[in-house]
């Protein structure tokens, strides 16, 4: 039966291997896929052929991977670090110690950007180890939490995608 589940999954590898340009994330891919086959291996039911169930498996763990490493156009993938939590973006400041070229592309960002890294972060002079809560942005520069929330996400896109372009 694993014979067959691997027999299955390298076809479905070879079919979504073009998907994954960096070799680095198609071997993850590739790991990963099998893992969680032999892990799914027990449920099996006799339901629908056994290459079927190796095929349904793989195509959706190969949708969910992708959309885990980002967004991809037209099968191509982009790799671009995504990032999902708070203690992300501070690590990776600090990791890479982005504070020189955040303060150079600074002033390159809009107004509200600006504002609301500042508020939260305390940039680009320095960086706080806990960042400011939602509420107290909220009532210091009179706007819904909503809205703060929504300025901090899209500000750090801007100046994650400006940090490049000083950093060459």
């Amino acid at each position: 039966m694993l014979e067959a589940c691997h027999e299955a999954a390298a076809k479905v590898i070879i079919r979504h291997s073009d998907w994954i340009k960096d070799a680095f994330a198609r071997d993850d891919y590739v790991s990963e896929l099998l893992a969680k086959l032999h892990t799914k291996a027990c449920n099996y039911r006799n339901e629908a052929s056994w290459q079927a169930y190796v095929k349904a498996i793989a195509k959706n763990f190969a949708v969910d991977y992708l959309r885990k490493l980002d967004s991809w156009e037209g099968r191509k993938l982009s790799l671009k670090p995504k990032l999902n939590y708070e203690n992300e973006f501070v690590t990776l400041i600090l990791a890479k110690s982005l504070l020189p070229a955040i303060r150079k592309v600074w002033n390159d960002l809009p107004l509200n950007s600006r504002q609301i890294l500042e508020a939260r972060h305390g940039l680009p002079e320095a960086l706080y180890p806990e960042p400011n809560d939602y509420k107290q942005i909220s009532k210091k520069l009179k706007i819904p939490i909503g809205t703060v929330k929504s300025r901090i996400h899209h500000a750090r896109e801007n100046l994650l995608r400006l940090i490049p372009n000083v950093m060459d």
